[in-house]
């Protein structure tokens, strides 16, 4: 009775190690990036102005570049994803912008990382959540056309200067994490909660930065392929992330947005190998409490 007793506190220890290993593990993932700072960054949950029961402004958290409304019947209202406060599209002509955006400010020519938490709940297949406009000169765009998956940056006018991935089959039923990324090399990729799709863009069709242009929220410039559905957060790099930093903020995202993930493989490869461990020691336990009760 005694080994049996030490058998479960044996076990009852090690299991203790790896839940406190694990939580140590995922805890970590909570916070930003610090190597590379955001550019732009709103979430619903801070900064968002109303006035006569609508948005008319939302306020980036790096104090770079506010957005707002003047266009009377134009303004978005308040939504809400995983409970966390959103601004919410009518899929019309709502919108936020912010018309004075230096792109260089913003976003680089040919790199970049854009993610956005957002429920396209109202269905609309031809819609645009978020991008940096200056004519054909297009940077951050993300866009649902026909069940196809978007990502612009790059000059619209020439060949190269998007990447694409079908939508989700349940993508306009539950909200989602959007990734959207491209790398000096001109490599691409567009993930859904977790689950990445790469693409290609021409390394040579970068945008053209050093000019003014306007971020929108909620559509395609001033008007057209307007957004029905929420917007909770929208997190902006200059440059493109590592693979350990999207999935940190993708976790950081899913978390406070009930939002399930996919994870990296190697995110888990710690927690994999103290599982490992534990299995070892308790079947050679086992082993060992079998070869004492056969000798007796």
């Amino acid at each position: 009775m005694q080994t049996t007793g030490c058998m479960r506190n044996l076990r009852c220890v090690i299991l203790a190690a790896f839940s406190l290993g694990l939580a140590n593990l995922c805890q970590a993932q909570w916070t930003l990036p610090t190597a590379d700072n955001p550019t732009f960054w709103v979430k619903g949950d801070s900064g968002v102005t109303t006035g006569g029961g609508v948005v008319t402004g939302w306020t980036d958290q790096m104090g770079n570049f506010n957005l707002g409304n003047d266009v009377a019947g134009t303004e978005p209202t308040i939504g809400s994803i995983g409970g966390v406060q959103a601004v919410h599209f009518d899929g019309n002509d709502d919108r936020l912008i912010n018309s004075n955006v230096n792109g260089s400010s913003l976003i680089s020519p040919g790199e970049g990382t854009v993610f956005i938490v957002q429920n396209n709940g109202g269905g609309n297949p031809n819609s645009a959540s978020f991008g940096w406009y200056a004519g054909n000169d297009q940077a951050g765009i993300n866009a649902d056309f026909g069940s196809t998956i978007y990502y612009a940056h790059g000059n619209v006018g020439s060949a190269g200067s998007t990447i694409s991935t079908p939508s989700p089959g349940d993508f306009y039923t539950r909200p989602e994490i959007l990734t959207f990324e491209r790398a000096t090399s001109g490599s691409g990729l567009i993930r859904i909660s977790g689950d990445e799709r790469t693409g290609s863009f021409n390394a040579g069709n970068t945008a053209n930065t050093a000019q003014t242009g306007t971020i929108v929220l909620g559509g395609i410039q001033a008007s057209g392929f307007s957004l029905n559905g929420d917007i909770a957060e929208v997190i902006v790099f200059k440059t493109a992330l590592s693979e350990g930093d999207i999935s940190t903020v993708e976790n950081y995202l899913g978390t406070k947005y009930g939002i399930s993930v996919v994870p990296e493989p190697s995110q888990y490869a710690t927690a994999f190998a103290l599982a490992c461990l534990v299995g070892a020691i308790v079947i050679r336990r086992k082993r060992q409490m079998t070869s004492r009760t056969i000798s007796l």
